[in-house]
């Protein structure tokens, strides 16, 4: 039975991830001056990669990505990584959390479809469009 929390666990080389596809996600994935990567442990697998860039600045925690293995996703690790993503940020004293709901490795109309699921599983966990981004980014209070 999975637990209800997961690990994560900063990646400062990605060729120590095992997995290949958390391997090429933390290898490909953009990088600016906050950004930070992580590996996702849940029973000690690696499940799941995810970048955030904290910004003080701004005084809130973006998520960049969460990218679940395929072959485990539907299992409510998306919402495990999610939570730890917003835990990450109360870590920092941050009050809310930002992102742009987009789905990845789509073909556009697909990406479509996946982006608006995607937007409903933000919405069911909190998460409302900004009107400042011009309702592009979503935005939760912690």
């Amino acid at each position: 039975m999975p637990s209800d929390r997961v690990q994560i666990v900063e990646v400062a080389d990605s060729r120590t991830v095992v997995n290949d596809a958390l391997r090429n996600r933390a290898a490909c994935s953009s990088r600016s001056h906050y950004t930070k990567h992580y590996v996702v442990y849940e029973q000690a697998s690696e499940v799941a990669f995810l970048s955030v860039d904290p910004r003080p600045d701004l005084n809130l925690l973006v998520i960049y990505e969460i990218f679940v293995v395929p072959e485990i996703r539907h299992r409510g690790i998306g919402s495990r990584v999610l939570l730890a993503a917003e835990n990450l940020a109360r870590e920092n004293d941050f009050p809310r959390v930002r992102l742009i709901p987009k789905a990845l490795g789509y073909q556009p109309g697909e990406r479509d479809r996946e982006t608006a699921k995607l937007i409903e599983w933000y919405e069911r966990h909190g998460y409302r469009a900004t009107a400042d981004s011009g309702f592009v980014e979503w935005q939760k209070e912690l």
